[in-house]
């Protein structure tokens, strides 16, 4: 077992393990763990969206990898038949900021792992997927089963053993922590590290400015961020428990009416 890949059974708030005992509803204690967890490294990378000095070195899309294979195709798939226009847009985007920062921070990390989990990791805000696991009050845990069940379907001929399927699932669980280290998985610190960059613009500096506006131009917002912030709404209305609720009690819509964007934004 490669080194970045979780091990089925391995336990933490927002992990798929967690998601199975909990029903995805957070305890008091972990609500103040979680925002306290969160709390110091969000603070850090937003101030760095703002003050930090802007990369001198030039990166482009082609520079990416752009792995081509049955579970990226159907990945990609699902979600243009299911999910809106800006949350396609939203996880095209994250993997190039995704595979970007890893190149960045030079983690090594599995190009196609992460690239479906950027694809797939909103499943649980389309009508779709948002309910279709009974009894789990997440959004991110409705996608992560989703994902579970897609993956253990393309099987181990196609590469994916089920650790491989669990890390895929703890990504997705995962990427509503607010904070996720490389030591819960290189696939799942990269994933929430570039929604986090994409929804509110942390560590948006850490990229060259030229690659945000070609990323922007190429997959536009078309609304993502008002879109979002009205799903986490209804999600905390409807669950309460959930780490989207806590989101929203943190302030995270007026982080994205703050975040930074380039002029290609306005596409």
């Amino acid at each position: 077992m490669d080194d970045h890949e979780r091990r089925p059974g391995e336990t933490g708030i927002g992990s798929l393990d967690w998601l199975r005992r909990s029903a995805g509803r957070l305890s008091v204690r972990e609500r103040l763990r979680l925002s306290l967890r969160a709390a110091l490294p969000t603070t850090r990378a937003m101030l760095t969206a703002r003050i930090g000095r802007e990369p001198a070195g030039a990166i482009t899309l082609a520079d990416l990898p752009t792995p081509d294979s049955r579970a990226v195709r159907e990945a990609l798939q699902a979600v243009e038949q299911h999910a809106s226009d800006g949350v396609l847009q939203h996880s095209l985007r994250c993997y190039a900021w995704a595979s970007s920062l890893g190149r960045r921070d030079r983690l090594a990390f599995d190009p196609e792992l992460l690239l479906v989990s950027c694809l797939l990791h909103d499943l649980g805000m389309t009508p779709r997927f948002n309910g279709h696991a009974p009894g789990c009050a997440c959004f991110a845990g409705q996608g992560a089963l989703a994902a579970l069940q897609m993956a253990r379907a393309w099987g181990p001929e196609s590469g994916w053993h089920e650790a491989r399927c669990i890390a895929l699932a703890d990504a997705i669980a995962l990427h509503m922590n607010g904070h996720v280290p490389p030591s819960e998985g290189i696939e799942a610190h990269l994933l929430q590290q570039s929604t986090a960059f994409d929804v509110i613009g942390a560590r948006w500096r850490h990229l060259p400015a030229a690659f945000r506006a070609e990323v922007l131009a190429r997959h536009p917002d078309r609304g993502f961020g008002a879109e979002f912030t009205g799903f986490l709404q209804r999600e905390a209305k409807q669950r309460p428990q959930s780490r989207a609720a806590l989101m929203l009690l943190l302030g995270v819509p007026l982080l994205v009416r703050l975040r930074p964007r380039a002029p290609a934004d306005a596409g």
